[in-house]
């Protein structure tokens, strides 16, 4: 009998450690969370079916004020659950919604909710994941944020990047003017444009990552999915945690993390809802970046297949940051490895110098990447500025 109720302990303390959360999908940690909670989806020109949410009103309940758009658009690797992991007092898209917005999260094409095609099966055909950002930012963008508009009945919206979700916002909003008009204003944090100082398990992979390819993706259709040879080497070299499962967890790897800086409760949360998926042709192409410096599109490894897709272009275009449109406010950390203060200094200075977009800078010294995410402190750091900018332009 004992040994029964041990065993019975047991079980409960295993299945207790893990809060029901990390297997939630997005409606239901909306949903759970007391708020009104909406599932869209939205097909691309070239047939992804892309997963959005929308957190229509707060906890109050509906008003009859208009409410204004904004668009939450998440980074590398990670889904529109990043901004409400926290809590309805920690999470961005629930603060916002009880700030009186209409809130959209989206997410790009090859992560856990768009994985769809109207012809191509993720799981057998090679060509559902030929993308890379540039698809992110020219075709998800833009039909993401034309469908919240057309369903919230408005003409523009607010926007806001982490990480990957700035970089399509800079390409995005730098290469089509139509897009552009429609934002009100861009909040990047975690900065990305151009990445040639980051630091971490990209780093390393920019090297060599022409040899690496082969093990990019062990699923063979060019999903990134490591081989553990690469990611327990990676563990060994960037990660210092004492919790296993974060230092097999490729997102961590990438962004880094401060244990010091998350709610360790809240960590299985997090490793259930990340790494999120993406291509390998995207992984290439943030390490194209890497040596080469420059914020441009896909290289396609020839004069001849780049001239094919760039309209007899040789070298990939470069994206053109020097008249960039959009009011845009700029959060970021000086302990970052992928939005790294050498490289966001440059964009500081382009965003200055030559478009006169930059509207302010709040720089947090202790941040690392996904602080801005998911930081104990990110509330009172980050989310509230946000809304002091919008209500200050206002």
């Amino acid at each position: 009998m004992a040994r029964i109720i041990l065993i019975a302990c047991l079980f409960h303390f295993i299945f207790a450690s893990t809060p029901p959360e990390a297997k939630y999908t997005p409606l239901q940690m909306i949903t759970s969370a007391g708020y009104p909670g909406e599932s869209h989806s939205v097909t691309t020109r070239d047939g992804y079916v892309l997963g959005l949410q929308r957190i229509s009103y707060g906890r109050t309940g509906k008003t009859n004020a208009t409410r204004p758009v904004i668009f939450l658009q998440h980074g590398l690797l990670c889904a529109s659950t990043n901004w409400i992991t926290n809590g309805p007092s920690d999470s961005l898209g629930f603060i916002l919604a009880d700030a009186g917005f209409d809130v959209w999260l989206g997410n790009v094409r090859g992560n856990t909710y768009s994985r769809e095609h109207v012809k191509y099966n993720p799981d057998k055909d090679k060509e559902f994941w030929d993308f890379s950002f540039d698809e992110h930012a020219l075709i998800d963008l833009p039909t993401m944020i034309d469908y919240a508009l057309s369903v919230s009945g408005q003409n523009s919206t607010y926007y806001v990047g982490h990480s990957q979700g700035t970089m399509m916002g800079f390409a995005g909003f730098s290469s089509n003017a139509t897009l552009a008009s429609k934002i009100r204003g861009f909040f990047a944090l975690a900065p990305v444009s151009t990445v040639k100082d980051i630091e971490g398990m990209f780093a390393y992979i920019a090297k060599i990552y022409k040899v690496l390819v082969p093990f990019f993706s062990v699923t063979g259709v060019g999903e990134f999915v490591p081989n553990k040879s690469i990611i327990d080497k990676a563990g060994e070299l960037f990660c210092f945690s004492k919790i296993e499962e974060v230092c097999g967890n490729v997102l961590f790897l990438i962004c880094g993390f401060d244990e010091k800086n998350l709610n360790d409760s809240l960590i299985p949360v997090y490793l259930g809802h990340t790494p999120a998926g993406t291509s390998v042709q995207n992984v290439v192409h943030w390490a194209q970046m890497v040596k080469s410096g420059a914020f441009q599109m896909y290289d396609y490894g020839s004069a001849s297949a780049n001239k094919e897709h760039y309209n007899g272009n040789s070298t990939p275009p470069l994206y053109n940051l020097s008249q960039f449109p959009v009011p845009t406010y700029l959060f970021t950390g000086n302990k970052d490895w992928l939005a790294d203060p050498t490289d966001v200094k440059g964009l500081i200075n382009k965003l200055n110098t030559t478009s006169n977009s930059l509207k302010g800078v709040t720089n947090i010294p202790y941040y690392e990447h996904l602080d801005f995410i998911w930081g104990i402190d990110a509330a009172e750091k980050v989310y509230k500025v946000i809304i002091s900018y919008i209500n200050g332009s206002n």
